[in-house]
């Protein structure tokens, strides 16, 4: 397996375990950005909006606990309320995990265009 290859599994694994506890925990939450060339890979990031915005922290925390049993450390942590909270991690080879949280507000941009 290439370098290449083996950091695309890893991704698809990460975000497959995302989704899975996401699911688990009943949490709403929808993907509006990264699967564009999905089962085969996962774009830069992954964006998503989750249904209520007081779990926003409870998301960033289950995220970095799978980053953290995956072994990457190199963790960035950016909340910003009106763009969204942005958690990138990356591994000693500069693979990047970058899960992108949109506000409630951006709902409207996404899904009011016709």
């Amino acid at each position: 397996m290439t370098h290449k290859t083996n950091s695309c599994f890893k991704k698809k694994k990460i975000f497959s375990n995302f989704a899975k506890i996401m699911n688990n925990k009943k949490i709403n939450w929808c993907v509006v950005g990264g699967l564009e060339d999905f089962p085969n890979s996962i774009g830069r990031d992954l964006d998503i909006i989750i249904e209520k915005e007081m779990k926003h922290t409870m998301v960033i925390n289950i995220f970095l606990s799978i980053l953290k049993k995956n072994k990457i450390t190199n963790i960035i942590i950016k909340k910003n309320q009106f763009y969204g909270h942005v958690v990138i991690g990356y591994d000693s080879n500069f693979n990047y995990l970058e899960l992108h949280i949109n506000p409630n507000i951006i709902r409207s941009l996404f899904f009011s265009i016709t």
